[in-house]
């Protein structure tokens, strides 16, 4: 893995050949002031104990974190990863869990 000149290495999959009971995260490395920083992002994939929905959402993790590289997220300034990224505008607040729960329960029927 080699920085090129980009500020980060691509995120990389730990799956751990497919074994459930093993933690699971997305690997890759920040450098920041001339300091090399190394991550391992879970955000609640050990929690799904079905295999194939475990692999899409490691997969989605996976392309979500370089996406939001791409356009400019810093983990040591956001490290929750609490603003969203895109090409066009900056970085806007991101919809919490409990915000997509409350639209769900208000708009379904």
């Amino acid at each position: 893995m080699s920085f090129g000149k980009k500020c980060y290495t691509k995120p990389v999959i730990c799956q751990h050949n497919n074994h459930l009971s093993k933690d699971w995260y997305v690997y890759f490395r920040f450098k920041h002031e001339g300091k090399v920083h190394c991550y391992k992002r879970r955000e609640g994939i050990n929690r799904i104990e079905e295999l194939s929905a475990r692999l899409s959402a490691i997969v989605e993790l996976r392309e979500d974190i370089e996406f939001d590289l791409i356009n400019g997220w810093n983990p040591i300034k956001d490290s929750k990863r609490a603003l969203v990224y895109s090409e066009s505008r900056s970085p806007q607040k991101r919809k919490s869990k409990e915000d997509y729960y409350l639209y769900y329960l208000n708009n379904r029927g």
